[in-house]
């Protein structure tokens, strides 16, 4: 008997690793000489950063740093000081069936940090960081193609992507920045963050050219005994082009960037003084290059003169459709505890938690925001207070599913009484997908030795009912579905009345 199927293949991304290992940090920290005592400590913070990544065998070996930062008060309780250290970790995970090709990316954040001041002079710091682990690799899938007219089939065109090209480089952006004329020279640097927000990515011939913005905010004392704070806010450009052999202009690609690892210093500027800020930052980027394929997948099939036993497979592709990158800024209140406030000090947001839902044409984000604050009293004793604040925004969405990175880029605020209305800037990188969900044939048996009835007719009449299928009628009678539907003039599959159809054998 003649084929009644092409067998081919199409290349579609699949995830080898995506999940989350939790891996613990701790160790002591003792004062250097030249640190006052802690006669309470404020708050401590843990920034986890990637050191670096490598495959043994099967297993994924990742090595980072956790820059701690805590601030403290001495035994006036009017001045703050700070203490800056490092403490290294290392995980190792497992993954079976997996290649040291495989391109990995790995997101760090910390699950949580906890402090015990041991003495005056010591504190001992335990935390754990989450590592989220990506990595994706391409699969060839077998697809069947009907190639018979005596075989009926039913089909829908989907789209495949996978990964074709990968490439990532590391990049230093340095930069000493003056400061403001109105702000006076530093004695100490309290500490602060540096954050990245992606403005661009745009592919050319075997190049990508990739564009951002380091945002640096800084707390400093311009007296040490009088305890006298200001902050530094900077945006840093930055841009830089990737080799990325294989890749053309405007192909479908992702783009991700992370920090490895900044520091910053006072220099003595022109003016003989401390006001000159210093920022060193590494920052990797990781640039992935898709492919994209139309193809159709066979969901059913029959024959008009035999019965069939076909073959079934789960498909499933979440195809990728491209990202959008984004800004935002939230209103949000925060509610100071009750009593005099006589200064805000410094606000600083981090977001905690995201979560997305895609209904219609856009997508609904949700999350908590960690709101620090640092304030003075009416008696010019610093306080610390921390809080969490829900947030939700909403934007737009072509596809079925959309994955959030967001970060807070900038945060301004006012005070309104003891509530302090916040003004945070997040920069938001929306990856879109579109989901298919099939159960499809990949091969077709046929029972020669089992043939239908013939007839001598060419035609018959049956009666169908309201929202019968044309496909199971044309199945029912061993006719074809598409010569039932222009015989009749139909154009939809069910059918919406009660009615005689012709049925051409």
């Amino acid at each position: 008997m003649e084929n009644l199927l092409q067998q081919h293949t199409v290349c579609m991304s699949r995830s080898v690793i995506d999940r989350q290992e939790e891996c613990g940090v701790s160790g002591s920290f003792t004062l250097p000489d030249y640190c006052s005592d802690m006669a309470a400590v404020l708050t401590c913070t843990m920034v986890p950063h990637l050191q670096s990544r490598q495959w043994s065998g099967d297993r994924l070996l990742i090595d980072g740093a956790a820059d701690v930062r805590v601030l403290y008060l001495d035994e006036d309780r009017c001045c703050i000081h700070s203490a800056e250290f490092s403490l290294p970790f290392s995980l190792e995970v497992k993954c079976d069936g997996v290649t040291d090709s495989v391109p990995v990316s790995v997101d760090l954040s910390t699950r949580y940090v906890n402090w015990r001041g041991v003495s005056p002079r010591c504190i001992e710091i335990r935390g754990a960081v989450t590592a989220g682990i990506l990595a994706q690799t391409t699969e060839e899938i077998p697809m069947a193609e009907v190639i018979s007219p005596e075989l009926e089939s039913k089909t829908c065109p989907v789209s495949v992507t996978a990964p074709a090209f990968f490439a990532e480089k590391v990049i230093t952006v340095s930069e000493q920045l003056d400061f403001p004329q109105m702000n006076p020279s530093a004695d100490m640097l309290l500490g602060g963050e540096c954050c990245l927000e992606m403005t661009e990515c745009r592919v050319l011939n075997a190049k990508a050219i990739v564009k951002g913005v380091l945002h640096v905010h800084q707390l400093y004392t311009d007296n040490g005994e009088k305890g006298t704070t200001h902050c530094l806010n900077y945006a840093v450009p930055f841009s830089q082009i990737i080799d990325v052999d294989g890749a053309t202009e405007n192909q479908l690609h992702s783009i991700r960037a992370c920090i490895l690892s900044d520091t910053e210093r006072c220099l003595v500027g022109a003016d003989g003084e401390n006001t000159v800020l210093d920022v060193t930052a590494k920052i990797l980027l990781q640039l992935c290059i898709w492919q994209r394929e139309e193809t159709t997948v066979l969901l059913d099939a029959y024959h008009t003169k035999y019965p069939v036993s076909p073959q079934h497979n789960e498909f499933e592709h979440s195809a990728y459709q491209g990202y959008r990158l984004e800004n935002t800024v939230l209103p949000v209140p925060c509610q100071l505890p009750s009593g005099d406030i006589s200064e805000v000090v410094d606000v600083w947001t981090k977001m905690i938690e995201c979560d997305t839902t895609v209904t219609g044409q856009k997508v609904a984000i949700t999350g908590k925001l960690q709101i620090s604050v640092l304030y003075r009293d009416c008696d010019k004793h610093v306080c610390f207070y921390q809080n969490t604040e829900d947030f939700r925004m909403d934007s737009p969405c072509s596809g079925d599913k959309a994955q959030i990175e967001m970060n807070v880029v900038d945060t301004q605020y006012r005070m309104d009484g003891t509530c302090l209305q916040l003004q945070v800037k997040m920069n938001c990188h929306v990856k879109e997908y579109v989901c298919c969900n099939h159960r499809i044939i990949t091969d077709i048996q046929v029972q020669t030795d089992r043939a239908f009835d013939s007839s001598d007719v060419n035609l018959m009449m049956y009666y169908a009912h309201s929202g019968d299928s044309v496909w199971e009628i044309g199945r029912h009678c061993h006719a074809s579905a598409r010569y039932i539907a222009e015989e009749n003039g139909l154009t939809d599959d069910r059918l919406d009345k009660d009615c005689l159809l012709t049925i051409p054998l």
